[in-house]
């Protein structure tokens, strides 16, 4: 009789379960150590095999009294108990660090990078996630993994469940735990990129009541006239008199621009997806060449001269 099919339809009924279980329990900052509590454990089939022969050989031991059939058994359980000791022990005290990529884009096959961190060496481990499966190598106590998780179109999503297993050390039970990552994945439009000579320019002026709206998205520090330079900023747009005098980089407030930026906005019989595509390219395109540009999305202006504001507008695409 085959235990493979039971097993795991029994694995994918409280899969679910198990990963909300693990869900509850939040990850201490941007990590997690895996505990006892956090691992579950089964015997496989062929740890069925062992145990109806442990109970057999029990019970025909005891009916002939034959001392080397007890012997035996008691060797056969000592093997199954080490074994389901040895498979916590090879996942327990792991710190798990999950690193995600700068930027996804839609339709592309998005990836993140597992870190296993433990004093001691991990053996015989996979690791699987919604696309694939892997066995890791763990003989030296740190193991980095790019996994592929998902596929994902524009918006965004919780990571899937990401598999953590063991049978270590004879293959006869299955230590496990599901990995539930606090971080989200924001699925940016498939970038249309344009020649920047493409765009047009003009210039923006900014209401009171725009620039109150967008103290919610954008750092209050960064709506502030004059405001300390950050990386990625354009030089152009610092105040070189007050340079001169107080040898402090300081920005002009941008939220009322004083000289032709790039606009970019979409056509507007262009279809949603397409439209949120060509922003997204445009965006990236200014960024790369280190321009000044505003983006007008349903009415709304986003400026996008630094990193933050840049992944502000980013977010406004992925989650509209």
């Amino acid at each position: 009789m085959d235990l493979a099919a039971p097993l795991s339809l029994f694995t994918r009924f409280f899969g679910r379960f198990f990963a909300r279980f693990t869900r509850r329990k939040k990850w201490q900052g941007a990590y997690k150590i895996l505990r006892q509590t956090d691992l579950f454990i089964l015997p496989n089939r062929y740890g069925l095999y062992i145990a109806f022969l442990i109970l057999a050989g029990f019970a025909m031991g005891y009916k002939v009294q034959n001392n080397f059939i007890m012997l035996g058994v008691i060797f056969l359980f000592l093997l199954f108990t080490f074994s389901l000791i040895a498979a916590v022990r090879n996942l327990q005290g792991f710190k798990i660090t999950i690193s995600m990529d700068k930027r996804y884009f839609a339709h592309q096959t998005q990836f993140i990078t597992i870190h296993l961190q433990r004093p001691r060496a991990g053996f015989n481990i996979t690791l699987s996630g919604p696309l694939s499966q892997h066995r890791i190598d763990i003989s030296n106590g740190s193991a980095y993994m790019r996994l592929p998780i998902a596929c994902h179109g524009r918006g965004v999503y919780h990571i899937g469940r990401i598999k953590l297993q063991t049978s270590f050390p004879f293959g006869i039970v299955r230590c496990w735990t599901w990995l539930a990552p606090p971080q989200k994945l924001y699925i940016y439009p498939q970038p249309n990129e344009r020649p920047i000579s493409q765009y047009p320019s003009q210039i923006l002026q900014f209401s009171r009541n725009q620039n109150s709206k967008m103290k919610n998205q954008i750092d209050t520090d960064s709506l502030k006239d004059p405001r300390p330079f950050v990386d990625g900023d354009l030089p152009s747009r610092i105040d070189w008199k007050r340079f001169a005098t107080t040898r402090e980089t300081l920005i002009r407030d941008f939220g009322r621009p004083h000289r032709s930026e790039l606009l970019l906005e979409a056509p507007a019989k262009m279809p949603k997806e397409a439209a949120l595509s060509y922003l997204c390219g445009g965006l990236l395109v200014c960024e790369r060449a280190q321009c000044a540009a505003y983006m007008r999305l349903e009415g709304r202006d986003y400026p996008l001269h630094n990193g933050t504001e840049r992944e502000i507008a980013l977010h406004a695409l992925a989650c509209i």
